[in-house]
């Protein structure tokens, strides 16, 4: 929300900025999370035993370590192709996806200077390690599910889609659950005095 003051020129509506982000939270995970699903396929099918029973992933499992492994898969010649069919659509996806943002980039530059600034702060002030998970859904102060009650309906929808498409399903749930924890992590997550 844009309007003209007398005082400031142009100011912007306290909370909406940054719901923008946070939706394009779906945007890039669900073909994220889709194409590692499709990339450990590849890995899978050239190495058969590379399975979930491997000794290899049985380990105590580091991040580095499982990334690392998944790195030294040697894929067969048949493997090259489909890879880089891949490899092609994720690179077309995330060089639409920068244009998608370009509009958004060159504003905050103009605005706040950064591209990448939200206009909020640092944002080594949010709560990571205490999000105020309880409060987001229940609080009398802009609490989801008492402020929007259909969201319960929302989101029983989307555990019954499990039923249909267990996979799609699977996504959605890990991009909610994603962006509510980053909604709860913001020091601002009521959107103090926001409208829209």
């Amino acid at each position: 929300m844009w309007r003209v003051s007398s005082g400031t020129g142009i100011e912007r509506g306290q909370g909406e900025l940054l719901d923008v982000y946070y939706a394009n939270i779906a945007v890039l995970l669900v073909p994220l999370l889709e194409s590692l699903e499709e990339y450990w396929r590849i890995a899978r099918a050239a190495r058969p035993d590379l399975s979930p029973s491997h000794p290899f992933l049985e380990q105590p499992a580091r991040a580095r370590d499982l990334a690392a492994g998944i790195v030294r898969v040697p894929f067969s010649a048949a493997a090259w192709p489909a890879l880089g069919r891949l490899f092609t659509a994720n690179l077309l996806y995330s060089g639409a996806t920068l244009i998608a943002f370009l509009p958004t980039l060159i504003t905050r530059q103009i605005i706040y200077g950064h591209p990448l600034d939200l206009g909020y702060g640092d944002v080594a002030g949010w709560q990571w390690g205490s999000p105020q998970l309880a409060n987001v859904l229940f609080s009398s102060d802009h609490g989801l599910l008492v402020w929007t009650p259909i969201i319960i309906l929302a989101v029983a929808g989307l555990f019954l889609f499990l039923r249909r498409d267990r996979r799609l399903a699977a996504y959605f749930i890990a991009v909610m659950l994603a962006f509510y924890y980053l909604i709860a992590a913001d020091p601002s997550w009521d959107g103090i005095s926001s409208f829209g």
